[in-house]
């Protein structure tokens, strides 16, 4: 499941449209500092060519070592043309609407020296030992069961913040049960609470952030899922 996970991004024929909506609501106030990749799976580089020009580092943390091995072995394994080459549908986009303005060669420079630290991490289990400006936690968040883990995996996320540091969520709630998000679940890349905008905000409150912001967009084309979330939130 994981390198299925991974290798999807590696066979993009067209970008999803709900990407756009990421892009401009998430990775551009990515802007400073240093970031960590809270649920960075098997792709931790690909959101971050998308910022990794406005920040100083960033870090990937996974619960599954099995995804963080193929995320390493593929930033060990980065060959000169690779971003433009395996990811040219993403790589377009950033460049039209001026996500990024720097050349190819020197955005696939960055990703590798910029790559501070890879970590195992369970948000609901392990603690924090080092904080950053910015958490983006690319539909990894809504992974939980229960309303209480989400609330420990959300207060988890704001001890890896620097006071004053910023989280971005980026999640999508399933709009049944079925079989494939059953096997999600299985791979912890899913989890059955599927936490919406509304419950976001209520847990972000619980926990102590501020200057909550909850926005919700369509999602066309993905059968079981219709609705982006993204919620951002200052510690």
């Amino acid at each position: 499941m994981h390198q299925q996970y991974a290798n999807n991004v590696y066979r993009e024929e067209e970008m999803p449209d709900y990407f756009g909506d990421v892009i401009d609501h998430a990775i551009r106030r990515i802007d400073h500092g240093h970031v960590c990749d809270l649920g960075a799976h098997a792709i931790g580089h690909y959101w971050a060519m998308g910022y990794i020009e406005r920040v100083e580092s960033y870090s990937c943390y996974d619960l599954s070592a099995e995804a963080l091995d193929i995320f390493s072995e593929k930033i060990k394994c980065w060959q000169p043309g690779d971003l433009m080459k395996k990811h040219p549908v993403y790589m377009a986009y950033l460049y039209k609407h001026n996500v990024i303005t720097q050349p190819p060669e020197e955005i696939e420079r960055q990703i590798v020296q910029k790559l501070d630290r890879v970590r195992q991490f369970d948000f609901l289990k392990d603690t924090p030992d080092r904080q950053y400006d910015i958490v983006l936690a690319n539909e990894s968040l809504p992974v939980v069961d229960t309303y209480d883990d989400f609330v420990t995996a959300l207060r988890t996320a704001y001890g890896l913040l620097k006071p004053g540091g910023l989280l971005i969520s980026v999640s999508g709630p399933f709009t049944e049960e079925t079989d494939d998000v059953r096997e999600m679940q299985a791979y912890k890349i899913e989890g059955r609470l599927s936490p919406t905008a509304d419950v976001f905000e209520k847990a972000m409150s619980a926990c102590g952030f501020r200057e909550i912001d909850t926005k919700t967009f369509p999602v066309k084309n993905y059968e079981n899922y219709t609705r982006l979330d993204i919620c951002t939130a200052r510690r």
